[in-house]
């Protein structure tokens, strides 16, 4: 069975996931609630910007001031820009990611290149068709 927080959704990419950066299972996802100092640690980041992410809303804080790492994680995945994320442990990923998306910039302009460029051909083919016409049928000019 697939735990929620192992589809991690982006918001601007439905139906694909992240993968997270540790193991998860049924019992963990159970058990394992962390303080702000041990996910900087965990994260290998700053408290502060651990404070500020509570703050700002990207991760929730439960009533007793503990938060499940792994959906802390999939919040921060979902909710910011992963390139402004400093956290070592996702430098990996947040690499991978903006490759990714170099690579997607890199072929919707290829992508857009080539349709100008057939579509230059294709009116040119329909100049020479037309000239070649009149060729045939000189009559057509006058």
């Amino acid at each position: 069975m697939t735990n929620r927080v192992d589809l991690n959704r982006c918001g601007d990419s439905p139906g694909k996931s992240f993968v997270l950066p540790f193991p998860s299972s049924d019992a963990e996802m159970q058990g394992i609630r962390v303080t702000r100092a041990e996910f900087s640690r965990m994260m290998g980041c700053s408290k502060q910007a651990v404070t500020d992410w509570v703050k700002s809303g990207r991760i929730v804080v439960g009533a007793d001031g503990r938060f499940d790492p792994r959906q802390a994680v999939a919040s921060l995945m979902r909710t910011g820009d992963l390139a402004r994320i400093r956290a070592k442990v996702l430098e990996p990923l947040v690499r991978d990611i903006t490759g990714r998306d170099r690579e997607i910039a890199r072929l919707r302009t290829e992508l857009a290149a080539a349709k100008e460029e057939a579509e230059f051909h294709e009116a040119s083919a329909s100049e020479f068709v037309d000239l070649f016409d009149g060729l045939v049928r000189p009559d057509s000019f006058l």
